[in-house]
């Protein structure tokens, strides 16, 4: 292993620690790193194993990764006041998202309407929510997500939707 994946490793493990100790929700299992392509942390819990995958964390200088996200969140703030419109059930929609295809306001209606779409048409299943895809690859290839639904508990439909 080369000196910066050790480095990197490190602060994997640097990084997941402290969000766990900040996230009083994380479950307190033994946990381990593994290779790629694997998860960057692997939780190994007495019901089954949880995979968490780390990203790195951006710096806000970074206008080209600020512009990314200001267009993330433009996409799913469209695809939200669809789904709202629609008068389907509240979800808590979780969007991994992908470089590809590019986004932007050209293809913005689009993108928001077949995420709304697929959102709908896959309703959240029993508590542990409904996967869309593998959680690994991009749903359709005009679209720059991966998504996870779980459906919304009653207080919390009344803060979020999609």
């Amino acid at each position: 292993m080369t000196e910066s994946r050790a480095r990197q490793k490190r602060d994997e493990l640097l990084q997941y620690k402290r969000f766990a100790a900040a996230y009083t929700s994380a479950p307190a299992c033994p946990l381990r790193q593994t290779p790629e392509p694997e998860p960057d942390i692997v939780l190994d819990c007495p019901g089954g194993q949880v995979g968490v995958e780390l990203t790195e964390l951006q710096p806000s200088g970074d206008r080209v990764k600020r512009g990314r996200e200001r267009e993330q969140a433009m996409l799913l703030d469209r695809a939200k006041r669809l789904y709202e419109a629609g008068g389907y059930p509240p979800v808590h929609l979780y969007v991994a998202w992908s470089v590809e295809p590019p986004m932007g306001k050209r293809v913005r209606a689009h993108q928001a309407y077949v995420l709304n779409e697929l959102v709908a048409r896959h309703p959240p299943l029993g508590i542990r929510g409904t996967e869309v895809g593998s959680g690994f690859d991009r749903i359709r290839e005009d679209l720059p997500v991966c998504i996870s639904m779980r459906r919304a508990s009653p207080s919390a439909s009344e803060r979020r939707r999609c």
